[in-house]
């Protein structure tokens, strides 16, 4: 199946930037075509919570109320856009649902049932249960999980508690963790949450199963806008045709699994073809004389029968991209959770950009920049007796000694953590007990693998704590439960990330508070001062945190922060001016010599810039003697994808909607009306073989689990045969988030838990489900 081309995204951003200009409509319907300025009582700065890309915006209030969201202009992030999850951000704050108080645990877990405490109460509890935890069973036994612009105060609330490594970022484990221990073993370096591709100035765009028009980041979404305005040749590769499928040049419907094969078969026809960039690969490289033998048995039509996709194509590919290296990319995917052999398609997805040459080039990887903020002034946790007691146990990690991973993915672990196995360490209660656990803004039986062992691990627990702001079925487990203020009712620390272009971010209060919440700063702080340790929080809420480091910066930095709500190190350059008549290389040389007046350099190798990478030979590492020394294959290779072991099973995918953000938006009312249940996509040849039509009510079924409730069945030739798609986040059943309830069939009910050994990252395609018509 090949479907060409896209015509309508830059028309459709034009629309998106519409929606956030700061105009109404009258309600009178012979007034609508006169659009009226907006006048606020006030306008304040924030940065959106919708999602995790942050975007930069303003807050529009009136009459005490906040009417509208729209992208701040000033930002270099997301230059005044905002996404239909940002704006409905509004809908958040007013959500009637939301956690409206303390809550402390009345009846069995899983019935959610509560009574509602003061916050004095609530601290006095968490408090208790901490120290009776730590007194029976030692600091380590605490365990934490993560996710938002908070966590540095919930974590340093663990770090005083004892301050372990058994605690997790899901985004690892559950999103990026094998991509980014791929590249960390070719470059040095991990890509990161914000992914250095420079997508607007790029001539040539193969994306293998990155769905950038759904899965979307409002500046990653635009710059890809932009190349194509630019004319930029865009290969799509996905076992299903998605909305980036229809603005791609060439879909190419690919057998899933089977993407490594599909880029070692580019490789080999670079290697075989002398199409590689030898000034780079001789001058920055290490290992490309063992990448050559190494290659050879990946030929075009050996993947052919592997991948589903014609030699001829993928032949055609690797030269037409090799034409324009270095300005061009092979995006590697974000959610790299995939098969198991992820860190492998990783490094190989590395290794061929690797021989395009286009690290640190324009249409490549730019290098991320960064403005560095002063920390808030606060006591070393080190100094905590609880610290200090974790210290001298010395106890094992309990979640690195569940698994056999290299020494540097260990170390990557040992940042950022791996949710999975903590729920595991907890469920078999081994290496040692883990008690008690904390859930800050992330619902662990929508982001793992396998939510019945999620629930049997909270069963071993003696306390668990939640923080969040809506009362999702995680909640429903919780000892107690900790309601958090909104982005929009809260001050923040400040926030720097690397990015293109340097930035920093500013939060503050738009409202006050509609409920009795607080920010997660207040939270931390009330329980550490219940045990006595008030001292390591000596501000008693985000905005002494906030102010702290604001206090610390340059006059006029802090000046403009507090005026325009972001600062960065502008002025920026144009981008490459691809789109008309220019030869590229003069448009390139200009953007580059623009670059040389500029603060700052997203392209240091381009400029001719000495650049070393962190890898121990000091050269991108296309041979890894580090994997080589772990026993792991220290070239790529290939491995088949699982089977199904029954007839009329079908391999389980998943992926996102453009309105919704993982399983966190599902009650917002406004993405509701866009997106409010999930269905079944399913092949017509597979549903023809179960008897399913189009619009049947289905359940999955995986052994003797069924889903909660009827779907949809989609029929179409979108999906590839032998596979079935669902959108994430659905298959609500807390009672209390009553928009979403009962609605959708969830994909963490029935995912694959197996891991990737390399990176200890889940597998989450592994699956098979049969489909039972209701």
């Amino acid at each position: 199946m090949q479907i060409k081309r896209r015509t309508f995204l830059k028309g459709a951003l034009a629309g998106s930037a519409l929606l956030s200009l700061p105009l109404v409509f009258d309600s009178k319907a012979d007034a609508r075509e006169e659009l009226k300025p907006y006048k606020p009582d006030k306008v304040t700065f924030n940065f959106c919570e919708m999602c995790f890309w942050n975007c930069t915006e303003k807050v529009f209030v009136n009459d005490g109320k906040v009417r509208k969201l729209e992208g701040n202009d000033k930002s270099p992030l997301n230059f005044g856009k905002l996404c239909a999850k940002g704006q409905a951000g509004i809908k958040t704050l007013y959500d009637d649902n939301r956690l409206k108080t303390p809550l402390i645990r009345v009846g069995e877990r899983g019935e959610g049932k509560w009574k509602k405490v003061s916050w004095e109460e609530a601290f006095e509890f968490a408090a208790k249960k901490f120290k009776e935890v730590i007194d029976k069973y030692g600091p380590e036994t605490i365990g934490l999980e993560m996710h938002g612009t908070g966590e540095p105060g919930i974590h340093r609330l663990f770090e005083v508690l004892g301050g372990t490594t058994n605690f997790a970022i899901p985004a690892y484990s559950q999103c990026t963790g094998s991509r980014d221990v791929g590249f960390y073993y070719t470059f040095g370096a991990a890509l990161g949450g914000h992914e250095p591709f420079d997508l607007s100035n790029s001539r040539y765009i193969i994306m293998l199963g990155r769905n950038e028009t759904e899965s979307l980041h409002v500046s990653e979404l635009y710059h890809f806008s932009k190349a194509i305005g630019n004319k930029a040749k865009i290969v799509y590769v996905d076992p299903r045709y998605t909305h980036t499928a229809a603005k791609a040049d060439k879909y190419l419907q690919i057998k899933p699994g089977t993407d490594a094969a599909f880029v070692l078969a580019l490789i080999n026809v670079m290697v075989t073809e002398d199409l590689i960039n030898h000034d780079f690969v001789d001058k920055y490289t290490t290992g490309y004389d063992k990448l050559k033998p190494h290659i050879a048995k990946y030929t075009p039509q050996w993947a052919q029968e592997q991948t589903g996709i014609k030699a001829e194509e993928i032949i055609q590919i690797a030269r037409e991209i090799s034409s324009f290296a270095p300005n061009c990319i092979i995006v590697p995917p974000r959610r790299s959770t995939r098969y198991g052999d992820d860190t492998q398609f990783a490094r190989a997805i590395a290794i061929a950009n690797v021989l395009l040459g286009n690290w640190f080039q324009p249409g490549g990887f730019f290098k991320p920049n960064k403005i560095k903020v002063p920390n808030a002034d606060m006591p070393d946790v080190e100094e905590s007796k609880y610290a200090q007691l974790a210290q001298q146990k010395n106890a094992a990690n309990a979640v690195l000694s569940l698994t056999n991973l290299p020494t540097t993915t260990q170390e990557i672990v040992g940042v950022l953590g791996l949710d999975n196995i903590l729920w595991e360490a907890i469920r078999t209660q081994k290496p040692y007990p883990i008690k008690a656990m904390i859930s800050y803004a992330t619902n662990p039986l929508f982001h793992t693998g396998d939510s019945n062992k999620v629930k049997e691990a909270i069963s071993k627990l003696d306390f668990y704590m939640v923080v969040d702001i809506l009362p999702w079925e995680h909640t429903l487990y919780a000892d107690i439960v900790f309601p958090e203020s909104t982005y929009l009712e809260m001050y923040a620390a400040l926030k720097s990330i690397g990015w293109k272009y340097p930035y920093v971010n500013f939060r503050e209060p738009a409202v006050d508070t509609i409920y009795d919440t607080r920010d997660i700063w207040a939270i931390a702080h009330g329980i550490a001062k219940h045990m006595g340790l008030g001292e390591f929080f000596p501000f008693s809420d985000a905005k002494g945190v906030l102010y702290s480091s604001l206090n610390q910066m340059p006059k006029d930095q802090r000046d403009k922060l507090l005026k325009d709500g972001v600062i960065s190190l502008g002025p920026i350059p144009e981008d490459a001016d691809l789109s008309g008549d220019i030869d590229p290389k003069v448009a390139y040389q200009k953007m580059l010599d623009a670059y040389k007046k500029a603060p700052f350099n997203p392209y240091p190798i381009a400029l001719g810039e000495d650049v070393s990478f962190n890898t121990g030979s000091g050269k991108i590492d296309i041979y890894s003697d580090s994997l080589a020394g772990n026993s792991f294959d220290p070239l790529p290779n290939y491995t088949p994808p699982n089977k199904p072991k029954k007839q009329n099973e079908f391999r389980l995918i998943f992926g996102r909607v453009a309105v919704h953000t993982h399983a966190r938006t599902q009650d917002n009312e406004w993405l509701l009306e866009h997106y409010d249940d999930n269905n079944v996509w399913i092949n017509p040849q597979d549903a023809k073989s179960i008897n399913i039509k189009d619009g049947d009510k289905v359940v999955l079924v995986k052994g003797n689990l069924k889903s909660l409730y009827p779907v949809k069945a989609k029929v179409t030739d979108k999906i590839i045969q032998g596979t079935v798609f669902i959108v994430h986040g659905w298959g609500r059943f807390s009672p209390y988030t009553t928009r979403c309830y009962e609605k959708g069939v969830s994909d963490a009910e029935f995912c694959s838990n197996d891991t990737d050994p390399l990176s200890g990252a889940a597998a989450f395609l592994n699956s098979f489900v049969s489909i039972e018509k209701v």
